[in-house]
């Protein structure tokens, strides 16, 4: 059986169109969803696929969705339910890219928006990604034509139950036709989601991957015991410990994601929020924010943050515990994704316990306990954390000699300064200065010159003061010298001696 790795987009015969469109996306190998996915749908089977947000699945239906289309403008063929409008264009834009070389139209259309402008972009389009309220509106008004359509997606099934779509749902499907196929996708699978799957799909085949991801190695899950009381105080600890390098913050509800904002903002942090109550623009300008490096945490409500998918996403903290399991497992699929390491952390009161262990029990998630950081811990992973950047940055030096000098280190880690007056502590600390300034970018020489001298500056200041007063002898001996013209005084008399044999001379 081959593996997840083995696979390649070759084993699914795909249009050289969609081969073109994937190379220019930068899709090099098939996802687990994708390899489970694919092949099923392209086979016309209906699906019911369990798989984390983030795994790859708007892929995994949108890649046999565009194989299988025939694209007429204004002909809708395929339909896509999502819960909010941020996910309704996440994937709107996903079949843009996707179907990019088979000029394939794709439009989203939720509430808050012109209903003018989305009248004009159905003319055009062969996909449509819909909110359920916004789409029973428009089915309603008869305005949008569902005759015709062919395939049906309910992505993020879960979380459009739980926010109460479930009679639009049911309302929308007597605008569809019978004979269609039929996909859902959900990150769980609760008896709810059966029923649905049973009123809107024909014998789906049933696939489950979120079991594998969520307990993945991916993500490591740590929590916090914490009073309840002085809750602000024990997420500022946690976050000074951990450093996040960017964080979605999760809180229950609108007031306490101001709360915690203004604290965050209070004690330094780069912090924005996150909820229902911000208009549409101020909440993609605070999404956008935390792409571009401008802010570090989003504090928001799960309403507000569903659909959100953000790359590279180091951090999920829940400040407060979620009401439910399935809440636990949607927020925290957030981070580790696409094969990079996360953390999901949470801070547990005693009331929440119990909740939070229903976690364990139903995902078989490894939830590994951590007691709140003292001063000292905190101090020494920033160190830690600091040695591990300027040592990953040095890796990457291949300028850097330092073969000859591993006997060196050696004695250094094993012997210490026994038998010498080299300090070992000392001497990593200064070779520690000169890697920081040359992983800025400084010449290594300039390094070791602008290093070599921090540690003992104040005492080569002194030796040059004492050497200038050792000079000042010389200024001494050359008083001393004084003598020497006396000496030559002295020898005058020489010179009358010589005068006193003058007479000699004249007798």
């Amino acid at each position: 059986m081959l593996t997840t790795a083995e696979h390649t987009f070759d084993d699914f015969y795909l249009s050289d169109e969609m081969r073109r469109a994937l190379d220019a996306i930068g899709y090099t190998r098939p996802t687990k969803a994708q390899v489970a996915a694919i092949p099923l749908i392209l086979a016309g089977i209906d699906l019911i696929l369990q798989s984390q947000t983030g795994s790859g699945k708007t892929a995994a239906f949108g890649i046999p969705m565009i194989e299988m289309l025939e694209p007429v403008p204004g002909r809708i063929d395929v339909l896509v339910l999502a819960p909010t409008r941020e996910l309704a264009q996440q994937v709107c834009n996903e079949f843009e890219r996707l179907g990019q070389f088979k000029r394939v139209k794709a439009t989203a259309i939720y509430g808050g928006t012109s209903y003018e402008r989305q009248y004009e972009e159905l003319e055009k389009s062969s996909i449509v990604v819909a909110t359920p309220g916004r789409l029973i509106d428009l089915c309603e008004r008869g305005k949008i034509d569902l005759s015709q359509l062919r395939l049906l997606c309910l992505d993020e099934a879960d979380e459009m139950l739980s926010m109460g779509f479930r009679d639009d749902i049911e309302a929308i499907m007597a605008y569809l036709p019978e004979e269609r196929q039929s996909l859902l996708f959900s990150a769980t699978i609760t008896d709810e989601i059966k029923a649905l799957g049973n009123k809107t799909l024909f014998y789906p085949e049933n696939v489950l991957l979120s079991t594998d991801s969520v307990a993945s190695v991916d993500v490591a899950h740590y929590y916090y015991p914490v009073r309840g009381v002085g809750r602000p105080r024990d997420l500022i600890k946690v976050l000074e410990y951990e450093e996040p390098d960017s964080a979605i913050i999760f809180a229950n509800t609108k007031d306490d994601t101001f709360m915690v904002t203004s604290f965050l903002k209070r004690h330094g942090y780069r912090a924005d929020v996150l909820n229902g109550d911000l208009p549409q623009k101020e909440r993609e300008k605070t999404l956008a924010a935390l792409r571009d490096g401008k802010i570090d945490y989003i504090v928001a409500t799960d309403v507000a943050a569903r659909g959100i998918d953000i790359s590279d996403l180091s951090h999920v903290i829940n400040f407060v515990l979620p009401d439910s399991a399935e809440v636990y497992i949607h927020r925290t699929g957030r981070t580790g994704r696409a094969g990079k390491k996360g953390k999901a952390i949470s801070l547990i009161a005693p009331n929440e316990v119990a909740t939070f262990f229903q976690v364990r029990k139903m995902y078989s998630v490894n939830l590994i306990e951590q007691s709140l950081p003292t001063p000292v811990e905190i101090m020494k992973a920033r160190q830690r954390r600091g040695l591990t950047r300027i040592a990953t940055q040095l890796e990457s030096r291949k300028d850097l000699p330092y073969g000859a000098h591993m006997g060196i280190a050696e004695i250094l880690l094993n012997e210490g300064s026994e038998g010498s007056e080299l300090d070992p502590v000392r001497t990593v600390a200064r070779l520690l200065a000169i890697a920081e300034r040359v992983q800025k970018g400084a010449p290594l020489s300039a390094a070791v010159e602008a290093a070599a001298p921090a540690a003992p500056a104040v005492t080569t200041e002194a030796p040059k003061a004492e050497v200038k007063k050792a000079e000042a002898p010389k200024a001494e001996e050359k008083k001393a010298e004084a003598p020497k013209t006396e000496v030559k005084k002295a020898e005058a008399p020489k010179a009358e001696e010589k005068k006193a044999e003058a007479p000699k001379v004249e007798e």
